[in-house]
């Protein structure tokens, strides 16, 4: 997701021997409540298990505040944020591309 020169990069990987959203690039530093190779295990009341639910999150009413639950250095950690707080809260995130068309039939 990229908001106003600012970048958050989640990919799906194997977190013992889990799928997992980790963080792999959340810049610029206090732009968005998550760190590098944070694993986000919830968003409110989503669970997140593949990337596009964080923006499920966004799309579907950003609420005032978020509680985020993240696995941090193995710790599990729960804290709230706003916009305020963190800016990237209140962007609108970057759509996702339309899917390709489908192929032509013979």
């Amino acid at each position: 997701m990229q908001a106003n020169g600012a970048s958050l990069v989640v990919e799906l990987k194997t977190v013992r021997d889990l799928s997992a959203v980790v963080v792999t690039e959340s810049s610029p530093v206090a732009f968005w409540p998550f760190q590098k190779n944070d694993v986000i295990v919830r968003i409110n009341t989503q669970q997140i298990s593949r990337p596009s639910d964080i923006l499920f999150v966004w799309r579907t009413g950003a609420p005032l505040s978020f509680e985020f639950e993240v696995l941090r250095g193995g710790t599990r950690m729960v804290f709230t944020g706003t916009a305020a707080e963190f800016p990237g809260l209140a962007l609108p995130p970057t759509p996702e591309p339309p899917p390709p068309p489908p192929p032509p039939t013979p």
